[in-house]
């Protein structure tokens, strides 16, 4: 029979040490969608001379694999911490909260990384030593996603497995971007928003090495967050200049201190981004749906120059 689409399974666990390859259980898999998975390798071909025209086999070299998918933004909807919490530390993120609220903030010297286990409907693919980067997608009336994108070491080429049994699915719907308290350099006469996007543009480095263990194969060692470009957008309806000076901002490289918040208090299911920014291009006016609008493409800076302060999200319940 041929496999099903709706028999995709994604899991994760925090690793006890870079590339150790801990088992997921059936309570650390979780909703996702938009699965991707891929090994990339090095192929070499061959070019002795046969005393032919033909072409021999070449040589597969050091191989190593990455995985996308999504995730909804939402809380737990109890005093817990986030399903997505190893995924944030894994993406160059730390909190030092065991509780509620959990302020989830960047990190120069991430040490940490994620198991991911993928079933295709009964094929198994497996990710060891992973650190990644994200994109955030917010837009009007409809609920946030997360889409990760993580490189990891390849422990061994796809095998047929069992099906896990997730038992720790969340059941909390995530809340609609509606309703929302949105400040942009403190202010909120900067033009009606119908959406935001983040991207943490972190570089994830392959570390090349001839000299790995198993858990470390295939010529590569665990993979680096070695920088950090950060960025997004935000789409506006044009204020006037007196309401907003969106041009000047720009002109000025003025750093902007935005936040926004999401949900409702005491649900476990309410979220606080804050960032700084400054806009990147000049804004231009577009026509859209006969309303003339700004799409600001902004750069995610640190706030005072100490770094690890351009960008935070918290799950609270207040």
């Amino acid at each position: 029979m041929a496999k099903l689409g709706r028999m995709q399974f994604v899991g994760w666990v925090t690793e006890t040490t870079p590339g150790d390859n801990p088992s997921v259980t059936n309570s650390e898999y979780h909703l996702a969608e938009d699965v991707s998975v891929a090994w990339e390798a090095d192929e070499y071909e061959r070019t002795g001379n046969l005393g032919s025209l033909d072409k021999m086999a070449g040589v597969t070299g050091a191989i190593i694999g990455t995985m996308s998918f999504t995730t909804e933004l939402k809380g737990q909807g109890a005093d817990e911490a986030p399903d997505d919490l190893p995924l944030w530390k894994a993406s160059g993120f730390a909190t030092a909260q065991s509780a509620y609220p959990y302020t989830i903030a960047q990190d120069s010297t991430p040490t940490d990384t994620v198991t991911l286990v993928y079933y295709a409907d009964g094929l198994q693919w497996i990710l060891t030593g992973c650190q990644g980067t994200f994109t955030i997608d917010l837009e009007a009336g409809s609920y946030g996603k997360i889409n990760w994108t993580f490189t990891g070491l390849m422990r061994r080429v796809p095998q047929d497995g069992t099906n896990p049994v997730p038992d720790n699915y969340s059941t909390v719907s995530p809340p609609v971007l509606q309703s929302t308290t949105l400040t942009i350099g403190g202010e909120t006469d900067f033009g009606t928003c119908r959406n935001i996007s983040f991207d943490m543009g972190n570089e994830v480095t392959r570390r090349r090495s001839m000299t790995g263990s198993d858990a470390k194969a295939f010529g590569y060692e665990v993979p680096q967050i070695t920088r950090r470009l950060g960025s997004g957008s935000l789409t506006v309806e044009m204020p006037t200049v007196a309401a907003y000076d969106w041009l000047t901002k720009w002109k000025d490289k003025t750093k902007i201190d935005g936040s926004l918040t999401v949900g409702t208090a005491g649900t476990h299911n309410k979220i606080i981004f804050d960032w700084d920014m400054v806009v990147n291009g000049a804004p231009t006016p577009t026509d859209t749906d006969g309303l003339l609008m700004y799409e600001i493409s902004f750069d995610l800076i640190t706030d005072d120059l100490s770094g690890d302060d351009s960008f935070s999200i918290q799950h609270t319940n207040s």
